[in-house]
């Protein structure tokens, strides 16, 4: 993960006038935001994704939206566009280091 901002600030820093860098920071903040809610005014996650949904009424879900009802899939039951104020997407999946199952470590 890298700080997007940091980022810009180094380009806008080092290598102002130099051709290619407004393309380079336009290119950056075109990329989704690690860790930042993205209103869903702005704009919507891919069909189908699950992504971490924050409501109206204050809790936290993960969720689908789905294009062709307009409606998000929480899971266990609908819930309507308008009731979602934002998403982020999920971290990637824990990846383990090493082969060997808990059980097999206690075995050591």
């Amino acid at each position: 993960m890298i700080d997007e901002k940091r980022l810009l600030e180094v380009l806008e820093k080092n290598f102002y006038g130099i051709g290619g860098v407004e393309v380079l920071k336009q290119i950056i903040n075109e990329q989704p935001k690690v860790g930042e809610w993205i209103p869903v005014e702005e704009r919507l996650p891919e069909i189908f994704e699950n992504v971490l949904i924050y409501t109206k009424s204050g809790h936290y879900h993960i969720g689908a939206y789905f294009e062709e009802s307009k409606r998000w899939w929480l899971g266990v039951y609908w819930e309507d566009l308008d009731f979602i104020l934002a998403w982020m997407p999920l971290p990637k999946p824990y990846e383990c280091h090493s082969n060997k199952t808990r059980k097999e470590k206690q075995n050591d």
